[in-house]
This record gives structure tokens, sequence and C-alpha cells, in this order.
């Protein structure tokens, strides 16, 4: 985890924003975390639920949290609006979230 929030600070630390699937736990919480600390930073968090009740769940260091109510299709906003992504490898989610760079002709970094 001490990876992914060097990271996330790493990217703020740049001007860059960091867009995360927004969910309150592993490394997504962690490149969070570590973006919030630097001054001036952007972290977006694009959540598969409405907004409405269990699906208001997300880390707190969201500037915006996007409630799309899309499900895993929301992964497809994370993709198309971004310049590079970074998957943890061997995450099956992480993997599926990220297939669409292939397609996309995004810069992957990771698993």
């Amino acid at each position: 985890m001490a990876m992914a929030e060097d990271l996330g600070a790493a990217i703020t630390g740049r001007g860059w924003a960091v867009l995360t699937r927004g969910r309150p736990e592993g490394v997504m919480a962690a490149a969070c975390r570590g973006a919030s600390r630097v001054e001036g930073h952007l972290v977006v968090g694009v959540l598969p639920g409405d907004g409405r009740g269990h699906q208001r769940q997300h880390t707190s260091e969201l500037d915006p949290g996007l409630f799309t109510g899309m499900g895993q299709a929301r992964n497809l906003i994370n993709v198309l609006s971004a310049d590079v992504v970074v998957d943890a490898a061997g995450l099956s989610e992480a993997t599926q979230a990220v297939m669409p760079c292939w397609r996309a002709a995004r810069t992957r970094a990771g698993g």
C-alpha cells in the first residue's frame, strides 16, 4: 500500500490529476491518500453506483466522487479520460477495468 500512496503523491506532485474507481479500500484508497497529501491535488473517483444508500461508499480523499450508476461500465470512462493507466498486477477486477486500454491505445503500466 505504501507504493500506491507514493505513486498517488508523485502523480499529483507533478500537477496531474489522479483518477480512480474511488473505492474506500485497497490500492485505490491508498493512491488517493497519497495524492491528497500534495497541496493543490485533484483526486477524482468514478464510482459504479448511483450514490444512494450503500452505493454512496467511496474513499474520503476524493475531491469529487462521480456517481455514474453504470456499474463496471464506468471503467471505460476512467480509461478514456486518462493519458496513462496504472493497474495492480494479479487483481482480476483491476485487470478487467483496464482491458479497454488496448482498444483505446492508452499507455498502460503495471500487471
